[in-house]
């Protein structure tokens, strides 16, 4: 397994190395303290996988994996971002389209978890990815629809929801932005509710309190369910099983 490593202080470094070499036999570390010196390893190495802290120094990381994801999506599914802010690791995660983050100070168990995690997902991924374009202030942005939980409209407009962070999009019909997540990719998105969308990937189970119907979602948040929409949600959560 080839391993890049990016981080530019030199006992976080030595520790990081350290717990992979004492975890995976066979692996090949490539260790950065630069940007410069990952645009030179990656030039010449495939990676299986980057560790990537966010906070550099002379240069935003997240600038640099996004020029290397640019021109294959598919890459930024290798990339774990390492950082001591959340709010740098959800910026990273719109932009490259990575796997995931850990946060400083992290545990050997967490680190090797999201490791393994990250390894597997690669090997089952399937290639046909497909993103979602979108404009924020006249500048053309993208998500992978995969990442999408679930939209809720508010006032006529959609907002996104991800494991991480939520965003408006401009105003657009609840039809035609189904239809527009629906037209490509192997997720498949449904309306549960007038105003909901549900990505059927992310629903763990169909639960009922009281007379209301929910779909409990992976990260614990609870998306309503319509009476109009119950029955066709249910069918459709059975057939995805």
């Amino acid at each position: 397994m080839q391993v890049l490593v990016l981080e530019d202080n030199k006992v976080q470094l030595a520790h990081l190395t350290s717990i992979l070499r004492d975890e995976y036999k066979n692996i090949r570390i490539t260790k950065c303290t630069k940007a410069s010196e990952l645009i030179e390893a990656v030039s010449k190495v495939k990676y299986d996988l980057f560790l990537i802290d966010v906070e550099i120094g002379e240069v935003n990381s997240i600038d640099i994996l996004d020029r290397i994801t640019k021109g294959c999506p598919d890459e930024g599914k290798k990339i774990i971002y390492i950082t001591a802010h959340k709010k740098h690791a959800v910026n990273a995660i719109n932009k490259t389209h990575c796997f995931g983050y850990i946060e400083k100070p992290y545990s050997k168990f967490t680190l090797i978890k999201t490791i393994n995690a990250c390894m597997s997902h690669g090997k089952k991924a399937n290639h046909n990815i497909s993103f979602l374009n979108y404009k924020v202030n006249g500048e053309t942005q993208s998500i992978n629809k995969s990442e999408i939980m679930f939209v809720e409209y508010q006032n006529k407009k959609p907002v996104i929801h991800t494991k991480l962070t939520k965003f408006v999009l401009a105003r657009t019909t609840i039809k035609t932005f189904l239809s527009k997540l629906n037209s490509s990719g192997d997720h498949k998105f449904i309306r549960c509710r007038r105003s909901n969308i549900i990505n059927l990937s992310y629903i763990s189970a169909i639960r009922k309190n009281d007379s209301i119907y929910y779909a409990e979602m992976e990260n614990g948040i609870a998306v309503p369910i319509g009476e109009k929409y119950k029955m066709n949600l249910i069918d459709e959560v059975a057939e995805a099983d």
